[in-house]
């Protein structure tokens, strides 16, 4: 008759925080006619680390009209042993429907796999990105504010973000004139109507 048996583990060190290797875990197991074994797990990483994201463009509050391109750029990397797994770009407006939503939304990967974009490799974990709306498909379909956020990920799921807004002003400008430069004059070189003044057009005002 085979008795019970019981398994221990030897505790992790803490170093895993700081994403280094961690000793070996040893998975013990011993039966009550105390026969043992041993068994030595491989080396793994906690990463704990999240990655670094810097969006070049566009700049907090960019001014746009009404369907204006508009081209977002960024850098993404990854220290401690951690590897970059993505970047999603996303553009959001409050009158925005779920198409809209999937339309404005791109997601940067490196091998450009199930129809994503294509980190461009600078060097180790460290990673570009850049994505242009056109003018035939801007994001621009309404009036106000914008919000733009940037997110990249590592392997382990770490997370980090920037957000940015950007305003889109449909409105034309107003144009008066206050003064209109007309008059007549008659034979005698008099002005009989009007006021004569120093500009061909007047003084004008524009809102």
């Amino acid at each position: 008759m085979f008795g019970s048996t019981q398994i221990t583990l030897q505790p992790l060190s803490r170093s895993c925080l700081a994403n280094l290797p961690v000793p070996e875990p040893i998975s013990a197991i011993t039966d009550e006619a105390e026969n043992s074994a041993e068994y030595d797990s491989p080396y793994f990483y906690v990463d704990q680390h999240k990655p670094t994201l810097d969006v070049t463009k566009p700049s907090d509050g960019t001014l746009k009209k009404q369907n204006d391109s508009l081209t977002v750029t960024g850098t993404t990397s990854d220290s401690l042993g951690g590897q970059i797994d993505r970047v999603v770009v996303k553009i959001t407006h409050p009158n925005y429907n779920a198409s809209q939503l999937e339309q404005f939304t791109k997601t940067f990967t490196k091998d450009g796999s199930n129809g994503t974009e294509i980190l461009s490799k600078v060097s180790g974990e460290n990673y570009s990105f850049e994505y242009t709306w056109n003018e035939v498909n801007s994001p621009f379909k309404y009036f106000n504010e914008y919000e733009i956020t940037v997110l990249t990920y590592d392997i382990a799921g770490n997370e980090s973000s920037v957000k940015r807004k950007v305003y889109c002003d449909n409105e034309a400008p107003s144009i008066s004139f206050t003064r209109p430069y007309s008059y007549s004059v008659d034979s005698y070189g008099n002005v009989t109507v009007g006021t004569v003044v120093n500009s061909p057009i007047g003084d004008t005002s524009i809102k």
